[in-house]
C-alpha cells in the first residue's frame, strides 16, 4: 500500500460543471498516482477546500466517483482509493467465495436467512417442477474485506435434494457449488446465466450500503445436474466496480 509523509494536493481542472471539476480532478489523481490502492482520500472538507467547491457538489461527485469504481466510502472511516476489480469467468461455473479467495480477498457473509416457501408459478417453471412443490431459499450479502459486493438468493427444489439436505451447510463460510459436490454428491455440470443492469431499489440499496438508483449488475443463473435436471436457481446482485465479467465467446466459424 503507498503511504505518503505529506497530502497530495487535488487541484481543480477546467470543465462544464462544477461536479465534473471535481469528478475529473479527483479521477486524475488517483490514475496519475497520486493516490494509490488503499490510500484514504483527504475529508469532506479537505476536498471542498482544495476544490473550492460546496459539500453537495463534492458528494455527487464522490457518488459518481464511486459508481465508477475507483473509490470506496467506509461509513465512520472516509474515503479509500478501491484497488482493481475481481475478476469472474462466467465461462467457468463457480460461486462467489472462491472468485474472492481466488483473487487474494478475503471472503465474508453477512445477513443470512434461509426459509422454506411454496414455490411461486414462474418458479416452478425455471426448476420443472410441480406448482405445490416447496423450496428452500438461501439469502446472503457476500463481503470481500468486510464491504458489501453482491447479495446473493439462491432457490434449492427440495424435491430433487431431500427435506433435510441444508442441515450441514454453513452458508457463513460455505459455497452452495463446493457443498453440492461434497455433502449432496450432487454434480453441476452446466448452467444459463442471464446479464442484465438494473438501477438499485430502496431494498437492494439498503442490503448493499448503495444510493438508491445506483447501477448494478443482476446475473440469474439456473444450475443443471448430469440428467439436466435444473438443481439450482441463483439471482446475484452486483455492485459495480468490485468485480468485472469474463466470457470466452466461440468465433463464427469455430
Amino acid at each position: 500500500m503507498h503511504t505518503s509523509v505529506q497530502t497530495p494536493l487535488i487541484t481543480r481542472l477546467e470543465s462544464a460543471s462544477l461536479t465534473r471539476v471535481c469528478i475529473d480532478a479527483i479521477r486524475e489523481a488517483i490514475l496519475t498516482g497520486k493516490y494509490a490502492e488503499g490510500d484514504q482520500l483527504p475529508s469532506e472538507a479537505e476536498l471542498g477546500k482544495m476544490l473550492g467547491v460546496s459539500r453537495t457538489t463534492l458528494r455527487e461527485a464522490l457518488r459518481t466517483i464511486e459508481e465508477q469504481g475507483l473509490i470506496v466510502r467506509r461509513r465512520g472511516l472516509g474515503t479509500f482509493v478501491a484497488g482493481l476489480p475481481i475478476a469472474k469467468d462466467l465461462s467457468l461455473n463457480f460461486g462467489i467465495t472462491k472468485m474472492i479467495k481466488e483473487a487474494g480477498h478475503i471472503p465474508g457473509t453477512k445477513g443470512v436467512k434461509i426459509y422454506k416457501e411454496a414455490v411461486s408459478p414462474s418458479m416452478a417453471v425455471d426448476l420443472k417442477i410441480k406448482e405445490d412443490s416447496t423450496i428452500i431459499v438461501v439469502e446472503r450479502v457476500r463481503t470481500q474485506d468486510g464491504q458489501p459486493i453482491a447479495w446473493s438468493v439462491n432457490t434449492i427444489p427440495l424435491e430433487r435434494v431431500g427435506e433435510n439436505a441444508l442441515g450441514e451447510f454453513k452458508p457463513e463460510t460455505e459455497s452452495l457449488y463446493e457443498y453440492y459436490a461434497s455433502t449432496l454428491k450432487i454434480n453441476i455440470v452446466y448452467g444459463n446465466a442471464e446479464l442484465l443492469p438494473i438501477a438499485a431499489t430502496t431494498q437492494l440499496a439498503t442490503i448493499l450500503e448503495v444510493r438508491k438508483g445506483c447501477p448494478l449488475m443482476r446475473i440469474t443463473q439456473i444450475d443443471y445436474d448430469t440428467g439436466s435436471y435444473p438443481i439450482l436457481h441463483s439471482v446475484d446482485y452486483h455492485i459495480p466496480g468490485s468485480s468485472k465479467f469474463i466470457i470466452k465467446r466461440k468465433g463464427p466459424n469455430w
